[in-house]
C-alpha cells in the first residue's frame, strides 16, 4: 500500500511539472506575439509613408493630372500583379523574401517622387503596383507561419484560434496606418508652410487666414473641381507648397520610414540570413526546457521545425506554399548529403522527385489561375463583384477627389492631412462600433444603413458651394465618409467568407482585385472627368452595389433553406 505523503509528494511533482510547463509555453507564445509586433511595426511604417504619397498625389502633381495618371499605372500593374505573377512568385520564393522585394519597391516609388515628371514616376508606379501587390499575401502567409508557432505552444487553444486573433490586430492596424500616414503629412506640411503674402506666425487653422468671402477661385473647387490647367495655374498655390523643401523634406521622410521598414524585416522578423532562425530558436528553447522538467539531462533529439507543425484548414491554399519551400529545401538538403554516399541509382531517383514535384508545382500555378477565373464567373462572385468594386471607388474617391477638389483647393495642401487624419480615426471606430451592433441588427440592414449615409454625403459633396470659411464641412464630409468605409469594407469582406466557406482564399484574392480594380477605375476617371460627373457615377455605383448584395444575399438564402429541407 502506497505511503499518503509519497502520493501527496508525487502529486506535487506533477503539478510543479505542469506549472513549469505551461510558464514555458507561455513565455513562448509571448516571444512570437512580439515578433509579430514587431513585423506589424515595419508594416506601419512602411505602408504609412507609401499611403501619405499616394494621397498627395493629386495635388502635389496635380499639373498635367500627372498624379491620378501616375496612380492609375499603380493599380493596373497592381491587378496584373495579382491575377498572373504574384503566384510565381509566392510559389518560387519565401514569403520573407517577397515581403522585403515588396517594400523594397514601395521605397522606389516613393523616391521616384523627387522628380515628379510623368517619365520618372510611371517607372515609379509599376514599383508601387509590384509592391503593392506582394505586400498583402506576404504578409498574410508570415502571419500563418506565427500562428502554427503559437498553436504549437499552447495546450488548450488550436491554430484557428490565433490566426483570427493575429488577422483582427492586423486589420487594427491596417486602419491606423492612415493615421500614421495622414499625420506624417500634415506635420510636414503645417510646420513648413508659410502663406503667400501673410505674416508666417499666423495661425492656419483659424479661418481669418481666409477671406470672409469666397474668391471667384473657388467657385472650381468641390464638384465643378474639373482640373483645367488655366485655373489649376491661378491657384497653385494651394495644391502645391511655394517652398519645395517642404516637399523634399516630405518624400525623404517617406523614404527613410521605408528604408527602417527593411531593416527591421531584415534582422528582427522574419529576418535574413543569419538573423532569420529567431522561431527556430524558440522551438529549441522549449524542447530543452520541457525535456530539463521532466528529469532528462540529455540533448532534445528533436526540435519544433517549421515544416513539422500542421496547417489550418481555412488556409491550407496559403499556408502550403510556404510547406511545400520548406519541404523543398528540406528534400535538396537530403539529396546534397546522401548522393555522395549512395548508388548512383538511388541518386538518380531522388533526381526524378525533383522533377516531379517542379512539375507539380508548374502545373498546380496554372490550375490555380484557372481556379480563380472560374470562380470569377460564377453568378455569386459576379454579383457580389459590384459591392466590391463600389467599395474601392469609394476610398479612390476620397484619395484621388476629397483630397485634392476639397481639402487642398479650398483649404490648402497644408490641411489635407488634418482632413485624412480623421477619415482614419472615423474609419477605426467606426469598425470597432460595426462589431459590437453587428448581432443586433445583422449585416443586411447595416449595410444597406452605411450605403444610405454614403449617398447623404455624396448630396452634400454636389449641392455644397465651398467656402474657406465653412471648412468645418470638409471634415463633416471626411468623417462621415470615413465612418461609411468602416462598415462597408468589413461587411463586404465578410459577405465573401461567408458567401464561399470552402473556397475563402480564392474568394479574398477575387475581392482584392475587384477591390483595387475600383481604386484604379477612380483616379482613371480624375483624368479626364470634372467631380460632378464622379460623384452621379459614386451614386449610380452605390445603389449597383446594395442592389446585387441583396440578390446575392437572397440566393444564398435560398440556397441555404432547400440544405435544410433536404436535411
Amino acid at each position: 500500500m502506497e505511503d499518503p505523503k509519497d502520493v501527496e509528494t508525487g502529486v506535487m511533482v506533477v503539478s510543479s511539472i505542469n506549472t513549469q510547463k505551461e510558464k514555458t509555453l507561455r513565455n513562448a507564445r509571448s516571444r512570437v506575439r512580439t515578433l509579430f509586433y514587431l513585423q506589424a511595426f515595419g508594416q506601419v511604417l512602411s505602408i504609412g509613408g507609401v499611403l501619405a504619397v499616394q494621397m498627395m498625389q493629386t495635388s502635389l502633381n496635380v499639373e498635367g493630372r500627372v498624379g491620378a495618371i501616375t496612380i492609375t499605372t499603380a493599380f493596373l500593374v497592381t491587378i496584373f500583379m495579382c491575377l498572373f505573377v504574384c503566384p510565381v512568385l509566392l510559389h518560387r520564393l519565401q514569403p520573407t523574401t517577397t515581403l522585403i522585394l515588396s517594400e523594397f519597391s514601395l521605397l522606389l516609388f516613393c523616391a521616384s517622387n523627387f522628380c515628379p515628371r510623368l517619365e520618372v514616376l510611371l517607372p515609379g508606379a509599376i514599383f508601387f503596383g509590384i509592391g503593392r501587390a506582394l505586400f498583402v499575401p506576404s504578409y498574410s502567409m508570415l502571419i500563418i507561419k506565427l500562428t502554427m508557432h503559437c498553436a504549437r505552444y499552447s495546450t488548450s487553444q488550436d491554430q484557428a484560434h490565433y490566426f483570427d486573433q493575429f488577422q483582427s490586430k492586423y486589420y487594427s492596424i491596417n486602419e491606423g496606418v492612415q493615421i500614421v500616414g495622414n499625420g506624417l503629412t500634415y506635420g510636414i506640411f503645417y510646420g513648413t508652410y508659410q502663406p503667400p503674402n501673410s505674416d508666417a506666425s499666423t495661425s492656419i487653422l483659424s479661418t481669418n487666414n481666409f477671406t470672409s468671402a469666397a474668391s471667384s477661385l473657388y467657385q472650381y473647387c468641390g464638384k465643378n473641381d474639373c482640373q483645367d490647367e488655366a485655373i489649376i495655374q491661378q491657384s497653385l498655390h494651394q495644391y502645391v507648397p511655394p517652398s519645395k523643401t517642404s516637399v523634399y523634406i516630405f518624400i525623404m521622410s517617406t523614404v527613410l520610414l521605408n528604408a527602417l521598414a527593411i531593416i527591421i524585416h531584415c534582422t528582427i522578423f522574419p529576418g535574413i540570413g543569419v538573423f532569420s532562425h529567431k522561431l527556430t530558436k524558440i522551438s529549441q528553447n522549449v524542447s530543452r526546457k520541457l525535456l530539463f522538467s521532466n528529469g532528462e539531462d540529455r540533448e532534445p533529439n528533436h526540435v519544433i521545425e517549421d515544416c513539422n507543425i500542421s496547417e489550418p484548414e481555412s488556409n491550407t491554399s496559403q499556408a502550403s506554399k510556404s510547406t511545400e519551400s520548406c519541404n523543398a529545401s528540406t528534400d535538396e538538403s537530403a539529396a546534397d548529403g546522401l548522393t555522395s554516399e549512395i548508388e548512383p541509382d538511388v541518386g538518380k531517383y531522388l533526381q526524378k522527385n525533383a522533377d516531379r514535384r517542379k512539375s507539380k508545382e508548374t502545373s498546380g500555378y496554372w490550375s490555380s489561375i484557372m481556379r480563380t477565373f472560374r470562380f470569377m464567373i460564377s453568378k455569386r462572385a459576379m454579383l457580389l463583384g459590384f459591392p466590391a468594386v463600389h467599395t474601392g471607388m469609394l476610398v479612390g474617391f476620397v484619395f484621388a477627389d476629397l483630397t485634392r477638389a476639397y481639402a487642398s483647393c479650398v483649404a490648402g495642401v497644408q490641411m489635407t492631412g488634418a482632413f485624412a487624419l480623421t477619415f482614419g480615426v472615423a474609419g477605426m471606430v467606426s469598425s470597432w462600433i460595426y462589431g459590437k451592433i453587428l448581432p443586433f441588427f445583422g449585416r443586411v440592414p447595416l449595410f444597406s444603413v452605411a450605403c444610405t449615409a454614403e449617398i447623404a454625403f455624396y448630396a452634400l459633396c454636389y449641392f455644397w458651394n465651398p467656402n474657406p470659411d465653412a471648412i468645418y464641412i470638409i471634415f463633416v464630409i471626411f468623417i462621415g465618409i470615413g465612418c461609411v468605409n468602416g462598415m462597408i469594407r468589413q461587411n463586404v469582406i465578410a459577405a465573401y467568407t461567408i458567401h464561399f466557406t470552402e473556397n475563402k482564399t480564392v474568394a479574398l484574392t477575387v475581392f482584392n482585385t475587384a477591390y483595387v480594380g475600383g481604386m484604379g477605375f477612380q483616379y482613371g476617371l480624375s483624368t479626364f472627368t470634372c467631380v460632378s460627373t464622379k460623384l452621379i457615377v459614386q451614386v449610380i455605383f452605390t445603389v449597383l452595389g446594395i442592389l446585387f448584395y441583396a440578390v446575392a444575399e437572397m440566393m444564398r438564402n435560398s440556397k441555404d433553406k432547400c440544405k435544410n429541407t433536404d436535411g
